[in-house]
């Protein structure tokens, strides 16, 4: 309660921790709470962060291995002198994820904490990419069926791409890798089940297309797909260089470009010498103001043995 009512005006996470120096000592039993602070702009993944005394943030994904961010710490609330408190500054990078976490998923009576840590990074390095299945599988690897001596919280916010970009042979067999690519993507961003299936849908119609008529399905030529969302809109472009062939008469053909425009509501095809480009928007239900933005999925769990 205290830091939901001092956060907003706290000049950052140090400054924060100050304050809540001062509550914890009008409070009975209150001093020595250990906490983890983390203020993120959603626009660029940069965040500042404090601990006072709590287990260090992980942070998941990206380049490297997952890592433990030590750095801005100082005392549980309570017990840090004048002047005494720190902080640090992150960047959520694409498909990164930071995951906050009691001690309880850490800390045994038989083992070191040092030793939870360590576990608490292998078991990272080998989970699944969502927010939600990674808190699953931390809670797997970590508990199993043993009874806890303490509550068990972890908290996991992870960063989609603000844009997709896919390039596959023109072959048939690669449209499943193309569908699965967007799908994830668009999980990421946290579009709703009518929206995925949507744009899915046309993509598919697009990027088959591409294949059948720009390349005679020959399996050498390149179609890409980018998806972007900017504000409320969701912007797929599914572009070739080849040869547009046109289509052998039939009841089944021809009826693509018209799905397309049901589903997506803005369709531009342009072909030339150089290729065929289409281009297609649809409006977003779940996509939050903003001119060019990255998906953020929050993912919490909580073991109450």
């Amino acid at each position: 309660g205290a830091v939901r009512a001092l956060a907003a005006a706290a000049n950052g996470p140090a400054a924060l921790l100050t304050q809540l120096d001062a509550v914890v000592d009008t409070l009975a039993g209150a001093d020595m709470t250990t906490l983890a602070y983390v203020a993120l702009d959603p626009r660029d993944g940069g965040f500042r962060y404090a601990c006072a005394g709590h287990p260090p943030p992980l942070l998941v994904g990206g380049e490297g291995p997952p890592r433990l961010l030590w750095d801005g710490r100082s005392a549980p609330l309570g017990a840090a002198g004048p002047g005494a408190r720190a902080e640090a500054t992150g960047r959520l990078g694409d498909g990164e994820t930071l995951v906050l976490y009691t001690d309880g998923l850490v800390e045994r009576r038989t083992g070191s904490i040092d030793l939870g840590l360590a576990r608490l990074a292998d078991a990272a390095a080998g989970a699944p990419r969502s927010a939600s299945a990674l808190v699953d599988h931390l809670g797997a690897a970590l508990l199993g069926d043993e009874r806890q001596e303490d509550d068990v919280c972890v908290l996991a916010l992870r960063r989609g791409a603000a844009a997709l970009v896919h390039a596959f042979p023109a072959a048939p067999r690669a449209l499943a890798g193309m569908r699965s690519r967007l799908r994830e993507w668009m999980a990421d961003a946290g579009l709703a089940p009518d929206d995925r299936d949507a744009v899915l849908l046309a993509a598919g119609e697009a990027a088959a297309n591409a294949v059948e008529h720009a390349y005679g399905m020959d399996g050498r030529g390149e179609v890409r797909v980018e998806a972007r969302l900017r504000g409320h809109d969701l912007h797929l472009v599914v572009s070739d260089a080849g040869r547009w062939r046109t289509p052998r008469e039939g009841a089944d053909r021809g009826r693509g470009f018209g799905l397309m425009r049901a589903l997506m509501g803005d369709v531009d095809v342009r072909r030339g010498p150089e290729g065929t480009t289409v281009r297609m928007r649809r409006r977003i239900g779940a996509a939050e103001g903003g001119t060019e933005r990255a998906g953020f999925e929050p993912a919490n769990g909580v073991d109450p043995r």
